[in-house]
């Protein structure tokens, strides 16, 4: 049996469509990447020491439980802004689990690593707050 599509395929129309389409597949794509450099260029740098492998454990743990791409440590990763919004996000009830098993997680850490925790948290969450715009929370995590 001919193939019904065989005449459209072979028709100038359709090649054309189709380099139009991988044109602006590419258009598409290099706007997307200019505005991701756009956005990591007008960030300042994430240089924040590591409070312990403990603490580590603990938040990345919780993290991941809510978002299976969670990313805290790479501030060059894909997933680093939006896994600071799940650590960062205030009042809704999700964040007020995730920070209690947070706590509770630490409550098993070396002393000096919670310090450097509680010591590191405000200045992490200001540096959050003034290098991310709009609302980059999950629809779920909204108030």
């Amino acid at each position: 049996m001919a193939n019904p599509f065989s005449s459209f395929l072979s028709s100038p129309s359709s090649i054309s469509l189709t380099t139009h389409h991988t044109t602006t597949m590419k258009f598409a794509t290099a706007i997307v990447a200019a505005a991701v450099a756009a956005v990591a260029s007008a960030q300042t740098a994430w240089n924040f020491p590591a409070e312990g492998a403990c603490v580590a454990a603990c938040t990345n743990t919780v993290g991941k439980a809510a978002f299976p791409m969670y990313d805290d440590v790479n501030s060059e990763g894909p997933f680093f802004l939006v896994s600071l919004s799940y650590y960062f996000s205030l009042g809704t009830p999700q964040s007020d689990v995730r920070h209690t098993q947070r706590t509770i997680c630490m409550l098993g850490c070396p002393t000096d690593q919670v310090e450097a925790y509680n010591k590191s948290n405000p200045v992490k969450f200001a540096w959050y707050v003034n290098n991310v715009s709009g609302d980059i929370r999950p629809p779920n995590e909204r108030n």
